[in-house]
């Protein structure tokens, strides 16, 4: 085996591989497992909490909007509804809920 051949490369790759890999590959904690999996967890239920939101502000802006303009203005029940899920969805400014006097 002479130094540069593709075999010697790839059995020194293989060897530096190998030295490194046990040393970042610690086997994690019960503690960090259940951590990670509550997390994704949470990131699956926070997802759907938002989505049902989403589904309910859309409902109750159609239901105005059904209201306030007919079947025949059905542009501008449209546009109504995007406006109106557009300001409900958007975060309140802090200033809005807290009154400052």
């Amino acid at each position: 085996m002479t130094h540069g051949s593709p075999i010697g490369i790839a059995v020194t790759a293989l060897l530096v591989v190998a030295a490194i890999l046990p040393v970042s590959a610690q086997p994690k904690s019960t503690d960090e497992v259940r951590r990670e999996r509550m997390n994704k967890i949470n990131k699956v239920w926070d997802g759907q909490i938002e989505r049902l939101r989403r589904i309910q502000i859309e409902a109750s802006c159609k239901e105005v909007a059904k209201n306030q303009y007919s079947a025949m203005r059905f542009r501008k029940r449209r546009t109504f509804v995007q406006a109106c899920i557009d300001k409900a969805a958007a975060p309140a400014s802090i200033q809005s809920i807290h009154q400052v006097n």
